[in-house]
C-alpha cells in the first residue's frame, strides 16, 4: 500500500504584529511574505513552484482570503494565477484577525479586537467569516474552495460545524503540535477524523524526543525538521501503514526570517535566501520521486472529482504516534544554529 503525502503551503501576508503594533508605524506586508523577492527573483513562492515543476508534483497552497479587508482581492488574486497556471490545487485559508481593517486601522483597545482564533467564534458568526472568505476566494478562481485551514490551526466544534454550512468537506485545522483543538477527541496527530460532516486530515506530527526536554508533538514542517528526520517520519509512517501524511510550509520559510521580525520596507531589502531550508524541502521531494513504489504525491483537490466522499475513500484509524530521534533532534539544532549565523 503506497502512502498518500499532501504537500500543504500556507499562502498568506503579515497580520499578528502589523494589529497589535500598528500605532507604532508597523503595517502588514504581502509580497516579501509571499514572493519574497531576493536579488530579483522569487525565493519564496518561485522557489516552490520551480522545485514542484522539477519533480513533477503537486502541492495545495492554503491561499488566506480575509486580508482582503486590508489589500483588496488583486495583490494576492495575482499569486492565485500564478498558481493554478502552473497547475497547482488551490484553497482557502482564513485568518479572522484580518477583519480589524474592516472599518479601518485596528482598535487600539485590544479588548475590542477580532480574534485570529477561529476557535473563539461560535458558529454562526464563523458561517459568515467562511461565507464571505469563500465568495473572495470564488473571485480569484471561479468556483468554491474544496478544501479549508484555519489560521494558526485554531480549531474546534464550530469551526467544522460553520463548514459543513458553507459546503466546504474537507479540512487539515488540526496540528496538535502548534495548537491543541478544545474538543479533546479531536487531538490527534495524524489520521482522518470525521467532524460534524466534515473530513479532517491534520497535520502530521511526531514525538520530538529531544534530550534535556519532555516529549512534546512536532510538526512535519520543513522549518521544523531536518531532511533526515522529514524522511525518516516518512519511512515510519508508511511501515505503520499510514493511509495519508501531511506535510507543512510557508512561503516565508525559504528566506531568512530577520525581515519578518520588523515588518517594514526597509528591512525587507535584507532578506536572504534560506539555503538550509530550502535543501530540505529540495530533499523532500527528491525523496518522494525517488520512491513512488512506496508514496505517493497528492493534493485534497484531488478529492473533488470523487463525487460523494464516504468513508470508504479515508480510513479513520488510530495510528501510534511517530517517534523521533535525540540523535536527530540534536544535529537539526545544530544544523539550525549554524544556518542562522551564515552570512548566506
Amino acid at each position: 500500500m503506497k502512502t498518500r503525502v499532501y504537500i500543504t503551503v500556507d499562502v498568506e501576508a503579515s497580520v499578528a504584529r502589523s494589529i497589535h503594533r500598528y500605532a507604532d508605524g508597523f503595517r502588514p506586508l504581502l509580497d516579501s511574505f509571499v514572493a519574497c523577492d531576493v536579488g530579483g527573483r522569487s525565493e519564496g513562492l518561485g522557489f516552490l513552484l520551480r522545485t514542484l515543476s522539477r519533480y513533477g508534483q503537486t502541492a495545495t497552497f492554503f491561499v488566506e482570503a480575509a486580508q482582503t479587508q486590508y489589500f483588496g482581492a488583486e495583490p494576492m488574486g495575482r499569486y492565485v494565477e500564478e498558481l493554478l497556471s502552473a497547475g497547482q490545487d488551490v484553497q482557502l485559508h482564513v485568518h479572522p484577525a484580518w477583519f480589524n481593517f474592516r472599518d479601518g486601522p485596528p482598535s487600539p483597545d485590544p479588548a475590542e479586537r477580532m480574534s485570529d482564533d477561529c476557535a473563539d467564534y461560535t458558529e454562526a458568526e464563523l458561517t459568515d467569516l467562511f461565507g464571505q472568505c469563500v465568495e473572495i476566494f470564488r473571485g480569484w478562481t471561479g468556483r468554491a474552495p474544496f478544501a479549508l485551514r484555519t489560521g494558526t490551526f485554531s480549531c474546534g466544534r464550530s469551526v467544522f460545524r460553520a463548514m459543513a454550512n458553507c459546503g466546504i468537506p474537507l479540512s487539515s485545522n488540526i496540528c496538535v503540535g502548534i495548537s491543541e483543538p478544545k474538543e479533546p477527541e479531536y487531538r490527534r496527530p495524524c489520521g482522518w477524523i470525521r467532524a460534524e460532516g466534515v473530513w479532517e486530515s491534520p497535520a502530521t506530527c511526531f514525538l520530538d524526543r529531544h534530550p534535556g526536554r519532555s516529549p512534546r508533538f512536532r510538526p512535519l514542517q520543513i522549518t521544523a525538521c531536518s531532511a533526515s528526520e522529514l524522511t525518516a517520519m516518512l519511512d515510519q509512517a508508511q511501515a505503520l501503514g499510514m493511509t495519508d501524511v501531511v506535510l507543512l510550509t510557508h512561503p516565508f520559510e525559504f528566506v531568512r526570517a530577520s525581515s519578518r521580525d520588523n515588518p517594514t520596507p526597509e528591512r525587507t531589502k535584507r532578506m536572504l535566501i534560506n539555503r538550509l531550508i530550502q535543501q530540505r524541502f529540495e530533499h523532500v521531494c527528491a525523496y518522494l520521486a525517488d520512491h513512488t513504489d512506496r508514496f505517493e504525491v497528492k493534493t485534497f483537490g484531488d478529492w473533488s472529482a470523487h463525487g460523494d466522499i464516504g468513508a470508504a475513500d479515508f480510513a479513520v484509524r488510530d495510528y501510534p504516534a511517530l517517534q523521533g530521534s535525540a540523535v536527530q533532534a540534536v544535529l537539526r539544532s545544530a544544523s539550525n544554529t549554524i544556518s542562522d549565523r551564515l552570512p548566506w
